[in-house]
């Protein structure tokens, strides 16, 4: 099972704690203190720095004799002021840094949504478009070959007309040269009747053109709606690749101002270890200065009377 670390800070927390209590500081009560916390190699290596950084200061207090209960109070109080103060600035620095990286998660989170969401309308988009070219390539198809058809119905067309004219013309010369014999009048009857029924066909033919014709305009019509139908998806194609490309740049800024958001962060980080610092060289300036004052306050206190009353 692996050992909770510590830092040092809480280290020297626990040492002091200790200290003021007149508790004996070892190794086993320094990690108690700490909540069974950390490794007692850890613990033994900064309580040997620890003892050789105040080893002095240690031999100085037990030469002196006892401190009067009233300066320890004041001790105690100026000490905890100051481990207070420095408390909070700490704890100041690290709720700021909590807020700007949950402030940050949030955004992260809210592009990668928006990023999906406009990925799918994209898709949807394109498969539309997709579906719509395949009816539009259909349409085409089948207005071509109505076209083709109509063009071969209108040259049977013509060719009958043709036909029927030729006719005609041959029916009325045989007419008029065989008007007084009666095998030419058989002959003019069944001309008669072979255009009889060619202008059936051709009226058969011209009814075939109008419907193919009326089936031309309907697709003419088709052909035009389908296409109004693709400029308006081409436009709404075209608005949809401007707002990605409007997104992509928003999202590019986005991550600018989440860069400038790290170097901050790594600022406000650089400021809390300097903080930190200060903090831990202030403590040991107000306890040097106490513990001048201490020995200035323990010297007058040693003093005789005689020599206070003269002073």
């Amino acid at each position: 099972m692996a050992v909770a670390s510590i830092n040092k800070e809480a280290f020297l927390t626990a040492v002091q704690e200790l200290s003021e209590r007149g508790d004996k500081i070892t190794q086993s009560s320094i990690r108690e203190r700490l909540g069974n916390r950390g490794s007692f190699t850890t613990i033994n290596d900064w309580l040997k720095e620890w003892r050789q950084q105040h080893e002095s200061q240690i031999k100085q207090a037990a030469s002196l004799p006892m401190i009067p209960d009233e300066i320890k109070v004041v001790m105690n109080q100026l000490w905890r002021t100051a481990i207070d103060a420095g408390k909070a600035q700490y704890q100041d620095a690290i709720k700021e840094y909590q807020d700007k990286r949950d402030e940050i998660i949030q955004e992260k989170h809210h592009l990668l949504s928006e990023i999906k969401r406009l990925q799918e309308r994209v898709d949807g988009q394109q498969s539309g478009l997709t579906s719509f070219s395949d009816e539009l390539n259909q349409a085409n198809a089948e207005l071509k070959a109505a076209q083709t058809l109509a063009d071969e119905r209108s040259m049977q067309i013509n060719k009958l007309q043709t036909e029927v004219e030729t006719c005609r013309q041959t029916a009325q010369t045989e007419i008029q040269k065989n008007q007084l014999l009666t095998q030419q009048a058989h002959r003019s009857a069944n001309l008669e009747n072979k255009h009889d029924k060619m202008n059936s066909q051709l009226n058969t033919l011209q009814i075939e053109k109008q419907g193919l014709i009326l089936k031309l305009e309907q697709q003419k019509i088709q052909f035009e709606h389908l296409n109004t139908t693709h400029k308006e998806l081409s436009a709404e194609r075209k608005q949809l690749i401007k707002d990605t490309k409007q997104f992509e740049k928003e999202k590019q800024n986005n991550q600018l101002e989440i860069a400038r958001l790290k170097e901050r962060l790594n600022a406000a980080q650089q400021q809390t270890e300097m903080l930190t610092k200060e903090k831990t060289h202030y403590m040991d300036q107000m306890q040097l200065q106490m513990q001048q004052q201490i020995q200035a306050s323990l010297a007058e206190l040693t003093k005789p009377k005689a020599m206070r009353g003269s002073k």
